[in-house]
């Protein structure tokens, strides 16, 4: 297809061609129209379709349409976005950072110095256990004054086995106390790690998570021992020396 460009033109005194400002502009239009239309950045050189090379000149105007309006929307977007003026505060007090802490809540960052430390440095935890482990139940003058001596000799006697009883209350009280304080010295030896300072709301109740986990953890781990004392005892057949599972 071949498109001719027709422009009036006139003739001067010296012979030379004038071209009018209107059809100068009706000029680079055309041209300009022609090369729009005509564009085309998917030619296909094997091929002559008019129908083909019409839908290539579509996809490729469409093509610099899109582009365009994605650099203006980047460019929109980039001349919204806040700017930061980043400030570096060395060493700052505790009533410093609680002030910027207010005041910038969501761009605010403290790096800790030291990024990890013992759970014994901040935190006490004391237990509290069964009133009759601390009670004269489980003490030895208990026992030889329910066990009076050997003149007692049946073994149905209430007195006879009640002192193997207490001694058992005795060994389950001490057993309880050594599992707390160990599973408190190994709580202890935990650190608590973290690169950035947090707030007082989100350490506390990480805090809190950390020793209700470690409350449920310990007595779990008592009854695991008692368990497994239990299924040996019983797995074994163990007697005991007053014949009350025997019968």
């Amino acid at each position: 297809m071949v498109m001719l460009l027709i422009n009036p033109v006139t003739l001067t005194e010296n012979g030379m061609v004038s071209i009018g400002r209107r059809q100068r502009l009706r000029y680079w239009f055309t041209i300009v129209r022609n090369k729009i239309t005509t564009f085309n950045l998917f030619p296909d050189r094997l091929g002559d379709d008019e129908n083909r090379i019409r839908e290539q000149r579509y996809t490729s105007q469409l093509y610099v349409v899109l582009l365009c309006v994605s650099i203006l929307v980047l460019i929109i977007i980039t001349s919204l976005a806040p700017q930061y003026n980043t400030r570096t505060i060395e060493f700052p007090t505790i009533t410093i950072y609680k002030e910027l802490q207010n005041r910038f809540p969501d761009t605010l960052t403290c790096p800790c110095s030291q990024v990890s430390i013992p759970y014994e440095r901040f935190i006490e935890l004391y237990p509290s256990f069964h009133q009759v482990c601390s009670s004269v139940f489980i003490s030895k003058q208990w026992t030889t004054h329910v066990f009076p001596g050997s003149y007692i000799r049946a073994y149905k006697d209430f007195r006879v086995q009640a002192a193997g009883q207490f001694q058992l209350l005795q060994s389950l009280c001490a057993l309880a106390e050594q599992t707390v304080v160990r599973a408190l010295q190994d709580f202890a030896k935990n650190e608590f790690i973290t690169a950035n300072v947090i707030s007082p709301t989100v350490f506390d109740a990480q805090m809190q998570s950390t020793i209700s986990t470690f409350q449920l953890a310990t007595p779990s781990a008592f009854i695991s021992t008692l368990e497994l004392i239990r299924r040996a005892t019983h797995g074994n057949a163990f007697m005991t020396v007053y014949a009350s599972n025997w019968e």
